[in-house]
């Protein structure tokens, strides 16, 4: 799952706290992944609000290194260029990418970019479309291993809420401190002492 679970819920609990009713994760799925030494985390955005379905998106994501495929020097923003990732030996997990195809939403000229440090997009389902959803794996990102921090920037917008955008921002995968993870553990220690 996440680097470290302590980690997850912390970042989901200020995420939630800052954005209102939407929040951000990332979960470990290094299934398919053919490149030694690199890391694929599904993201996820869910509204904790029943009836408020994500529909949208304006997202930075930033690591110190990303992995981009970029098969005959098309771009992998998104799903459109996934077919010829065979022809370069790659495989489809190895890529950092939203993951859907630009026909699949409506997205304004000259946002989406992609690098060796981010992933940059903006778009929303249009109208009638089957994609929002009160939890959606909207974004695929491969990163080193050992990469302890993916931070995140942006807004997530609610289909069903005229436009209702929350802002969001964080990092997916913060690993403790030694030192805190130590004062976790005495904290632990004492709950299951009282329960004796």
């Amino acid at each position: 799952m996440f680097k470290t679970t302590l980690a997850a819920v912390t970042v989901a609990l200020v995420t939630s706290y800052a954005s209102a009713a939407v929040t951000i994760s990332a979960v470990l799925n290094n299934a398919g992944v053919t490149v030694a030494g690199y890391d694929h985390y599904d993201v996820t955005a869910t509204s904790d609000i029943i009836g408020q379905l994500v529909g949208g998106f304006d997202i930075t994501f930033t690591a110190a290194a990303m992995r981009q495929v970029n098969p005959a020097g098309n771009p992998s923003i998104f799903q459109d260029a996934n077919g010829f990732f065979g022809f370069v030996g790659e495989a489809v997990p190895n890529d950092s990418q939203f993951k859907y195809l630009s026909s699949e939403v409506t997205a304004p000229a000259g946002v989406a970019f992609e690098s060796g440090t981010q992933l940059r997009a903006a778009f929303v389902f249009p109208a009638g479309s089957p994609k929002p959803g009160q939890s959606i794996t909207f974004a695929q990102l491969v990163v080193p291993t050992g990469t302890n921090s993916i931070t995140y920037a942006g807004g997530v917008s609610i289909a069903a809420a005229g436009g209702l955008t929350y802002a969001v921002e964080g990092d997916l995968l913060v690993i403790p401190e030694p030192a805190s993870v130590a004062l976790l553990s005495l904290g632990a220690l004492a709950v299951l002492r009282r329960k004796h």
